[in-house]
């Protein structure tokens, strides 16, 4: 039976196309080796008439659909006495994210309820580098981990300084970090003029993700997944980011992350059926994709189930929620405060 608080968010016309996906999805897969190539010479061709009709190769300014002001930061930490890390990490978070105006926009952590001794999950945004919140003594001495268990992740606008506190937050203990300088897509902005895409009054959707790609196609997968996002970026307002970035440890894989701020506006737009954004991405991206070695979803549980609706494969992500069973730790996300 369809929950009515689910179809309700979704059209007949919606329900009968994710009905569809299961089907689709793996037939557009089968065909993308005969189309990827008219995909790819269209985008030479778009590229060459651009640099052509603008004097040159000189270096563009990035668009906003590859910009970067924010910092996300994503860790996996191995942890001495989880009751401790829960007091401790719980009142760091309350206080970092709390107060008035930006700076801290979500500081949460769940225990990873699939490791197999007790580990945090921690996730953080941060308008920019000087808003890191570096964590008390007491806190870094919970962690146990080695640079084999243990990881942190900084997708987005970080500098040297936010590598020097990230790295402080180890503590006495190993952690293995990655700082990308090269990335796809994008972490909008907290402006005035994205104000309705931060203060939605939703809870928010955020997915963390490495994927495994198929060997000697990252440097391609980049290019045909920023060329989707650029129409997401616009088609999806209040999608705050998707951005991707190459897995330091493996040539053939990446990390992903999306912050979905809204369903319909966030999620939904970001990938709606049918459109040119889905062929794109089908026909383009998702063939690139072998396996998902590591998937988290951090949101209501009505968000992902909603998800989860539209597309099946969505089913792969750990699922996390803020709104029951009392396992997050720190407070709620809060896109919204300071507008």
């Amino acid at each position: 039976m369809t929950d009515p608080q689910q179809a309700a968010r979704f059209t007949w016309f919606e329900r009968q196309t994710n009905a569809l996906a299961p089907y689709a999805i793996p037939a557009l897969k089968f065909v993308s080796p005969a189309l990827q190539p008219l995909y790819q010479l269209s985008d030479a061709v778009a590229e060459g008439a651009e640099k052509f009709f603008k004097g040159g190769d000189e270096a563009a300014p990035r668009p906003p659909s590859n910009s970067y002001g924010p910092v996300v930061v994503f860790s996996s930490r191995t942890v001495r006495d989880a009751s401790e890390y829960r007091t401790l990490f719980a009142k760091y978070a309350s206080e970092a994210q709390g107060g008035g105006g930006g700076g801290v926009r979500m500081m949460f952590s769940f225990l990873d309820r699939d490791a197999s001794s007790p580990t945090a999950l921690q996730v953080a945004w941060y308008d920019g580098p000087a808003d890191y919140a570096v964590q008390p003594k007491e806190l870094r001495d919970c962690y146990a981990g080695t640079e084999e268990t243990d990881y942190t992740l900084a997708f987005g606008g970080w500098d040297e300084s936010l590598k020097i506190k990230a790295r402080q937050d180890a503590g006495g203990a190993g952690c293995a970090y990655s700082f990308s300088e090269t990335m796809a897509g994008y972490l909008k902005e907290p402006a005035e003029e994205h104000a309705a895409d931060f203060r939605t009054g939703e809870a928010p959707m955020i997915w963390v993700s490495r994927r495994k790609l198929r060997p000697g196609r990252r440097d391609l997968a980049a290019r045909s997944f920023q060329k989707g996002v650029d129409r997401m970026y616009t088609n999806a307002p209040a999608a705050l980011g998707i951005i991707e970035f190459p897995d330091p440890s493996d040539p053939d894989g990446v990390w992903s992350l999306r912050v979905f701020n809204e369903f319909e506006r966030g999620f939904k737009r970001h990938f709606p059926v049918p459109s040119a954004i889905l062929f794109r991405m089908v026909l383009n991206v998702v063939p690139e994709w072998a396996d998902f070695p590591i998937a988290f979803s951090f949101s209501a549980r009505a968000e992902i189930e909603g998800a989860i609706e539209s597309n099946p494969g969505n089913q792969a992500y750990s699922k996390y929620y803020f709104d029951e069973g009392g396992d997050l730790i720190g407070p709620e996300p809060d896109f919204g405060k300071g507008f």
